[in-house]
């Protein structure tokens, strides 16, 4: 599962992994903005953003059928 996480000034991490994710993230804080982020900082970052896109769909979510119901 792909992890996005975006950045107030317009970037945007997309990863695959939290490792990913974390080290991305920690990377662009302190290159754009000199700020050191903790790993928790960014995974509570990370959980609030999917919480506030709302849920996903799944697999099983085939949405109304073709005869009508």
């Amino acid at each position: 599962m792909t992890v996005v996480l975006r950045c107030e000034c317009g970037f945007t991490v997309r990863a695959g992994d939290e490792h990913h994710l974390i080290r991305e993230a920690q990377r662009h804080a302190l290159d754009a903005h000199r700020m050191a982020l903790s790993a928790e900082q960014i995974l509570c970052a990370a959980f609030e953003a999917e919480l506030a896109a709302g849920p996903r769909p799944t697999a099983g979510d085939a949405g109304p059928t073709s005869d009508g119901e």
